[in-house]
């Protein structure tokens, strides 16, 4: 079987809207070549493996299986992450978090960084990859999810930078920091109902934020009073407008200054945050 008839198979069987780009990013994987590669192949004869194994990804995703799962990677910022089902897939909304912590970095000779629920360790490695004065611990409850970020971490050599390591909240954190930076799980649990059956697959544990979507957030505000240095910043994600003026009501009763909340592409609060 050939490219383009291949590529006519997953579309046909896959049946939805972005049927042709996510074929065309299966294929590409299990072929470890690019879209210039199959533009000019197409009618390239395949081996059977690489049929064989393109047909069973395409009935993955078929079966609900979320995209980047299959693919084992997610781009994000100018990296590529390796993830898996231990961790959440990497949106391109927390760009906004990397942005403002390499924009804040700037202004110090090192800076001290905490990535909590570091996931794959997505956040950390972007930082640390665009800047050259960042040094990062990444702790995450899960021991799944610290694997996957330290394999992340040694895909980019940065093991002198990122230190991962097991810890519940602040649990096993043992100094203060210039940045603590979060993507906590943020979704009220009544409205986990409502999300797609591709995020849903994604560990709930990083998802669920409680009755109000808060109560991991209440949490964080309050124990970094104990983790920041003298005008550090914190800022984590948020789930839209919805949570926006209580978050930042919670910052000013902790006594942060300089409160601030920061737009995504679609005009909706997604980053929230302030000095303390």
């Amino acid at each position: 079987m050939d490219v383009k008839s291949l590529l006519s198979l997953g579309i046909d069987r896959l049946d939805i809207p972005e049927a042709r780009f996510e074929s065309e990013l299966i294929l590409m994987s299990v072929l470890k070549k690019d879209r210039t590669f199959l533009f000019s192949n197409y009618n390239k004869t395949l081996q059977s493996k690489v049929v064989d194994s393109f047909k069973k990804h395409i009935e993955e995703r078929k079966n609900g299986k979320p995209l980047y799962y299959i693919l084992k990677e997610k781009p994000f910022f100018n990296v590529s992450i390796f993830v898996d089902e231990n961790v959440l897939i990497p949106r391109y909304e927390s760009e906004i978090l990397v942005e403002k912590v390499i924009e804040f970095s700037k202004g110090f000779k090192k800076t001290s960084i905490l990535d909590m629920c570091t996931g794959s360790g997505v956040i950390a490695v972007s930082i640390c990859v665009n800047t050259v004065n960042t040094e990062i611990h990444a702790v995450d409850i899960s021991a799944s999810a610290i694997r996957i970020a330290m394999k992340n971490v040694k895909k980019y050599s940065l093991e002198d930078r990122v230190s991962c390591y097991q810890s519940d909240l602040f649990g096993n954190v043992q100094r203060k920091f210039d940045v603590i930076v979060a993507n906590p799980p943020y979704i009220p649990s009544d409205y986990l109902k409502e999300c797609s059956s591709d995020v849903l697959k994604e560990p709930m544990i990083a998802l669920d934020g409680g009755y109000d979507g808060l109560v991991f957030i209440r949490k964080l505000i309050e124990q970094s009073l104990n983790h920041l240095n003298k005008n550090g910043l914190l800022l984590f994600e948020i789930s839209g407008d919805g949570q926006n003026r209580p978050v930042m009501d919670l910052l000013l009763k902790k006594g942060f200054s300089e409160i601030f909340t920061l737009k995504d592409l679609a005009g909706l609060s997604r980053v929230c945050g302030g000095l303390l």
